[in-house]
């Protein structure tokens, strides 16, 4: 964390998530920036099963993707959200991020679901992937994200 408290950002944007805000402050103490709450970037919404679906993040996660890759990916936890969801608002976060920052360095603070899904964009894999060890991030990780735009009609190019 020491790097990332002397990087330069235009912008600091936080998943509505106590913890965010708190690392998010952590990290831009001394600095004169605002925290932005963005929904867009906060964890997935497992609905009814988010207790069990931590347990096993948590615990094992060969035994989640197991149980993950025999459900439609289109599925939506009961009164949750679909991956095809997830998918499509952060895709919608990064269209943003891009037209309101391009050429800027700014910090999000968020979630393994999200980065898990930002990894899936910018390796082109489909929701399927979503629980493979090599997309789902370590609890606590930096990320590094590149994103540059790719012309009008093509939108946006993604590496991690």
């Amino acid at each position: 964390m020491p790097r990332l408290k002397a990087e330069l950002f235009a912008s600091v944007y936080v998943s509505p998530f106590p913890y965010t805000k708190q690392t998010a402050s952590i990290l831009t103490a001394g600095k004169s920036l605002i925290l932005q709450n963005h929904v867009l970037v906060r964890e997935l919404d497992y609905g009814a099963l988010s207790k069990m679906i931590d347990h096993f993040v948590q615990s094992d996660l060969e035994v989640i993707t197991k149980w993950w890759k025999y459900q439609d990916p289109g599925m939506v936890f009961p009164g949750g959200e679909s991956l095809d969801s997830l998918r499509r608002r952060v895709r919608n976060f990064i269209s943003q991020m891009v037209d309101r920052h391009a050429l800027e360095n700014i910090l999000v603070i968020s979630h393994r679901s999200t980065v898990a899904m930002v990894s899936l964009l910018a390796n082109d894999l489909t929701n399927e992937h979503f629980f493979s060890s090599e997309n789902w991030p370590k609890q606590g990780s930096v990320n590094l994200l590149t994103i540059t735009p790719a012309g009008h009609t093509s939108g946006f190019e993604l590496s991690i």
